[in-house]
């Protein structure tokens, strides 16, 4: 989000948000994202889940975040492999520690 422009970041943080806006930035909005497209397409997707959650009031719409695992795009920002011994022990491991066995 701190890459949008301050009038999307309004947009996509609103809990008024709508279809017609999410679209709209859908199909134009990767233009000013550097990681063309990625943090654009994750801000639709928690508006969209808002949207859902206010037009489905009896069913529990929200996002879940895997957390920052080691992969080619994270390399070199600090991110580290699920499971393994340098996964620090305090740290969220995100949607799979939280239903794994082997925690």
């Amino acid at each position: 989000m701190a890459k949008q422009t301050k009038e999307r970041q309004k947009v996509l943080c609103s809990k008024d948000v709508t279809w017609e806006q999410i679209e709209e930035i859908a199909k134009g909005g990767f233009e000013t994202d550097p990681y063309q497209g990625y943090g654009t397409s994750k801000a639709l997707l928690s508006s969209y889940t808002v949207l859902l959650a206010k037009e489905n009031p009896t069913i529990a719409c929200f996002c879940l975040s895997p957390g920052f695992v080691d992969t080619k795009m994270t390399a070199g920002f600090g991110a580290w492999r699920l499971y393994t011994s340098d996964a620090p022990d305090e740290e969220d491991h995100g949607a799979l520690g939280c239903s794994d066995s082997r925690r």
